[in-house]
């Protein structure tokens, strides 16, 4: 699995004690809790990532590579 981090350094919770709850509210596995991800409970799917409004959760996954990747087979099969 992927190993995903809340940054606290950039989280609006932490940084300007903002209630922001985004990421723990669309976690499907509900592996977030007070901004700490379970690693057992955590199925990668990024959802989280694309909600936080400061970027803190943070990926080893490059998933622009791999979304420009699968974009080129499926326009490659097409043509």
């Amino acid at each position: 699995m992927a190993l995903r981090n809340v940054d606290l350094n950039r989280c609006l919770f932490h940084y300007t004690n903002i209630t922001c709850s985004r990421c723990q509210e669309i976690c499907p596995q509900q592996a977030i809790h007070n901004r700490e991800i379970d690693r057992e409970k955590c199925d990668n799917c990024g959802l989280c990532t694309a909600v936080c409004p400061t970027g803190a959760i943070q990926s080893d996954t490059d998933y622009d590579a791999v979304l420009t990747a699968v974009q080129s087979k499926t326009f490659r099969r097409r043509s």
